[in-house]
C-alpha cells in the first residue's frame, strides 16, 4: 500500500485507503456522515480507568464505530480500523527499532494521512511524539533534534533534506521505505502497555535565550484537556486541521476529533490560503478551530456564507470586537468560543462562550480539572478587578521542561493553596477577574508574545538578529495595525546601510517565517531608559513615525505613484517602496 505525503494523482485503489472519487465524476463526495456517532458518555466513563489514555478512548471508537470515517484528504479516507490497523504495525515496526517508554521520537512530516499515523504510532509504542515543522530552517530542526537525543525519525522522502547532516546514530525512517512492513500482517513486538505518567509529546516554544524550549507532556494531561474538551463540547463531527502540527492548538482538532468519533479534514498548507479550495471544503464542515487571524482571512474573504458551522473556537490570540460583530453578521448560526491556555498547561486551561452582546471579551472560566490564580508579586490572592499574574494548576500542568531544571523550578512551583501535592505553572500572563468569575486577559509581564497564535520570545529573535554580520545592536517590539492585527517591527543599528532584504534571508536561516519582523527600522542610536536599558516605550512612537521606516527605492514615474497610493491607502502602511514585498 502507498500512502503519498501530499500528491494524490497517482492512487490506485487498495485496501488501506478509500477513493471517494467516482471515475465518471472527479468531483469528490464530501457529504457530511449523518450516521456518526458520538459516545461521548461511554468514552468518558472510560476516563475513570486508572490506566486510561486517549489511545484507550480512540479504541473504543474502533470496537464501535470501525467503519465510520476518521480522517479525509482531499479524495481520500482512512476509517477509524485502517487508521487503528496502520497506526498498530507502525508500532510494532517502532518497537523493533528499540523505541519504548519515554523515548522520544520526532515527527517531521507535512500535512497528511501519514502524519497522523505516526502520531498514533509512536504513542501505541509507547514513545512520546515531537512534532517538527519542516517548514522550519534546518538550523532550529537540529536543535530540536540534539534536545531530545532521538535515536530515529519519521519523515517523508520530500521532507528528509531537512535532516541532511544529522549524527550518524540518528534512523531517519522515510515512510515510503516502510509501506511493506505496513502492508505485512507478520508478527512483530508487541505495542507499549502505556501508563498516565508516561511521556506523551513534545512540543517545543520559542525561547527568551534564543533556544527553543520543549515542553514535556505526559498521557494523563492530554488525557484530561481530551476528557474536558469533549465534556464541555459534546463531541465533534467534521473538524479542519488548521493549526500546524508543531503549535500545540493542532492536538485539540486533532485528538478532539478522534477521540469524540468524528472526522478530521486535512488539506495541504497551500490549500489552507486558497479561497477556492476552501470554498468547498467549508460547507462539509461542523467544527473550526484556529486563531483569530486566520478566521478574519475567511471572513474577508467571504467564504463562510454556505458554511454549516456550529461552532467556531478561537484561541492563541486576543479577539478583537470587531471580529466578533463580524462573526455574528455573517456566521450567526455558529457558536463562538474563546480558548485561552499555554502549552505548560496542556493546550488549553480557560474557556468562554461570546455573545453578541457581551460587555467584555474574556477567556472566560477554567475547564474542568483547572485551578486559576490571580496573584500579587508576593504570592497572594488579589481580589476582583484587580491585576495580578495568572497562575495555573489542576490536572493539566506538565511535566516541565527538557532538559532545564533550572527553568522548570522558576516556572513550577508548589501549589500553596491545597494540601495535596500538586505545582501551579507561572504563566507569566497579567489578568484580572471580573465579579462573576470570568477571567480578563490584560498583557504579558515580559517579552513573550503571540502573532497568529504562534508563541514566540523577541529575545528569540532579537539574539538571532544580533548574530547576524553587520548588525550591532537589535531589539523587537510587537505592534498593531488600524483593525488590531497585531506584527512584528524589528530596530537596528547597522555598521553599513539597512539591507532588508539580506537581514530577512539571513533570518530565516535560523528562525521560521512567522518569527521575521514585518517591518525593519534603522537608527543611529536606540532610545534608553534612565538605568540604561532599550526604551522599548520610545519604540513603539518611533514606529509610528514612517520616515524611520528605510524605503529602498520611491516611485519615480506616473504609473508606480498611482499603485503606491493604492497599496497605502487599502493596506494601510503609509511610504510603501517600489520594491518592498506585497505578502511582507
Amino acid at each position: 500500500m502507498r500512502i503519498a505525503p501530499m500528491s494524490w494523482a497517482d492512487y490506485e485503489h487498495s485496501n488501506g485507503r478509500q477513493r471517494l472519487v467516482n471515475e465518471a465524476d472527479p468531483t469528490p463526495d464530501l457529504s457530511l456522515q449523518k450516521n456518526q456517532t458520538f459516545p461521548t458518555e461511554r468514552t468518558l466513563a472510560h476516563n475513570g480507568s486508572a490506566n486510561a489514555t486517549v489511545i484507550d478512548l480512540i479504541e473504543i471508537i474502533v470496537n464501535e464505530s470501525p467503519e465510520s470515517e476518521a480522517l479525509r484528504f482531499g479524495a481520500y479516507s482512512l476509517t477509524f480500523k485502517e487508521l487503528d490497523i496502520l497506526s498498530t504495525r507502525l508500532a510494532r515496526y517502532l518497537r523493533s527499532k528499540g523505541i519504548k517508554e519515554e523515548i522520544m521520537v520526532p515527527v517531521c512530516m507535512d500535512r497528511s494521512l501519514e502524519m497522523i499515523i505516526g502520531i498514533l504510532g509512536v504513542l501505541k509504542a509507547g514513545g512520546a511524539f515531537v512534532p517538527i515543522d519542516p517548514q522550519h530552517p534546518q538550523s532550529r530542526i537540529q536543535k530540536i533534534l540534539q534536545e531530545t537525543d532521538a535515536a530515529v525519525v519519521l519523515t517523508h522522502q520530500q521532507t528528509s533534506g531537512k535532516l541532511a547532516g544529522i549524527k550518524n546514530s540518528v534512523e531517519i525512517i522515510e515512510w515510503e521505505k516502510i509501506e511493506s512492513v505496513l502492508n505485512s500482517p507478520a508478527e512483530l513486538p508487541s505495542t507499549s502497555n502505556r501508563v498516565p505518567e508516561h511521556l506523551a509529546y513534545v512540543i517545543f516554544t520559542s525561547g527568551s535565550t534564543g533556544t527553543p524550549k520543549g515542553v514535556l507532556v505526559e498521557h494523563r494531561q492530554l488525557l484530561s484537556a481530551t476528557q474536558a474538551r469533549i465534556s464541555y463540547y459534546g463531541g465533534f463531527s467534521n473538524v479542519l486541521l488548521v493549526p500546524a502540527l508543531a503549535f500545540d492548538a493542532s492536538l485539540a482538532a486533532i485528538f478532539g476529533s478522534l477521540c469524540s468519533g468524528g472526522c478530521l479534514f486535512i488539506c495541504s498548507r497551500e490549500d489552507l490560503q486558497n479561497p477556492h479550495q476552501l470554498a468547498q471544503l467549508i460547507p462539509q464542515l461542523d467544527t473550526l478551530l484556529c486563531v483569530p487571524s486566520y478566521y478574519r482571512f475567511l471572513l474577508e474573504e467571504d467564504l463562510l456564507k454556505n458554511a454549516n458551522l456550529s461552532k467556531v473556537i478561537l484561541g492563541g490570540e486576543v479577539i478583537s470586537p470587531e471580529l466578533v460583530r463580524r462573526h455574528f453578521e455573517v456566521n450567526s448560526r455558529a457558536l463562538l468560543y474563546n480558548e485561552y491556555g499555554p502549552t505548560e498547561t496542556t493546550i488549553w486551561a480557560t474557556v468562554e462562550q461570546i455573545n453578541p452582546n457581551d460587555q467584555h471579551i474574556t477567556v472566560g472560566h477554567p475547564i474542568e480539572g483547572v485551578e486559576a490564580y490571580i496573584l500579587d508579586p508576593d504570592g497572594k490572592l488579589l481580589e476582583d478587578n484587580i491585576i495580578g499574574e495568572l497562575y495555573l494548576g489542576g490536572k493539566g500542568v506538565t511535566r516541565g521542561y527538557l532538559n532545564d531544571p533550572h527553568k522548570t523550578a522558576e516556572s513550577f512551583i508548589d501549589n500553596p493553596f491545597s494540601s495535596s501535592k500538586s505545582r501551579l505553572y507561572k504563566t507569566g500572563d497579567l489578568c484580572y477577574q471580573l465579579p462573576d468569575g470570568r477571567l480578563m486577559f490584560v498583557g504579558r509581564t515580559d517579552d513573550q508574545v503571540k502573532i497568529n497564535g504562534y508563541r514566540m520570545e523577541v529575545g528569540e529573535i532579537e539574539s538571532a538578529l544580533q548574530r547576524l554580520e553587520g548588525v550591532r545592536q537589535a531589539a523587537v517590539i510587537v505592534k498593531k495595525r488600524e483593525h488590531g492585527t497585531p506584527y512584528l517591527a524589528a530596530f537596528v543599528q547597522c555598521t553599513k546601510k539597512l539591507d532588508q532584504q539580506s537581514l530577512r534571508d539571513n533570518l530565516r536561516t535560523q528562525l521560521p517565517d512567522y518569527m521575521i519582523p514585518n517591518i525593519w527600522v534603522q537608527l543611529d542610536n536606540f532610545p534608553l531608559t534612565a538605568n540604561g536599558k532599550i526604551d522599548r516605550q520610545a519604540l513603539q512612537a518611533l514606529g509610528n513615525n514612517q520616515t524611520q521606516i528605510v524605503s529602498v527605492k520611491r516611485p519615480d514615474d506616473s504609473i508606480e505613484n498611482p499603485l503606491i497610493n493604492l497599496w497605502q491607502y487599502h493596506l494601510p502602511v503609509q511610504n510603501i517602496s517600489v520594491e518592498d514585498d506585497f505578502f511582507d
